[in-house]
């Protein structure tokens, strides 16, 4: 081995020895007046202090003012509870068997259904079954199938499979 080889390996002994040595032995201090919670704690307190006593902008006080607020236009959509009960309304056909509904997005113009956990946008092909998104809405998405040229309806459905 080479002078220049065993200066490494030595120096990368060494610091193993005392990676080792900060490990078991750095946690064991009795001088150590505080844990590391106790710490962050006091951090954050002394934080929070000197934020309620610094003269702020106007500007960046309403801005401190407004984070804390409810947003007035949600930029999910939420469908809305027992709009559409379980018992009434259309049924769904049955080639539609193998499809879930179970999201909606919207965006501008730009509309995604979630079919089976995958997202799709009108005029995608969903490759396990052939069908083409046709139409989407909050309520259900339209499926063409360029082999039949049928088209079938699935609704959304929630986790619990509810509409």
């Amino acid at each position: 081995m080479a002078k220049r080889e065993k200066i490494l390996v030595g120096l990368m002994i060494a610091a193993l020895l005392y990676g080792g040595f900060e490990l078991l032995f750095s946690g064991l201090d009795p001088e150590r007046p505080e844990s590391g919670l106790d710490s962050a704690q006091q951090t954050a307190r002394q934080v929070s202090e000197q934020i309620q006593q610094a003269e702020l902008e106007p500007a960046r006080a309403r801005i401190i003012e407004l984070a804390g607020q409810q947003w007035e236009n949600d930029p999910f959509y939420q469908m809305p509870e027992n709009q559409y009960p379980v018992n009434t309304g259309p049924q769904e056909n049955p080639d539609t068997e193998g499809f879930r509904y179970s999201g909606y997005l919207k965006a501008g113009n730009f509309e995604m259904a979630i079919i089976n956990g995958v997202e799709y946008a009108p005029g995608e092909k969903i490759e396990t079954r052939g069908a083409v998104v046709d139409r989407i809405s909050p309520e259900k998405v339209v499926l063409w199938f360029p082999d039949t040229g049928e088209q079938a309806t699935v609704f959304y459905r929630d986790s619990q499979g509810n509409r």
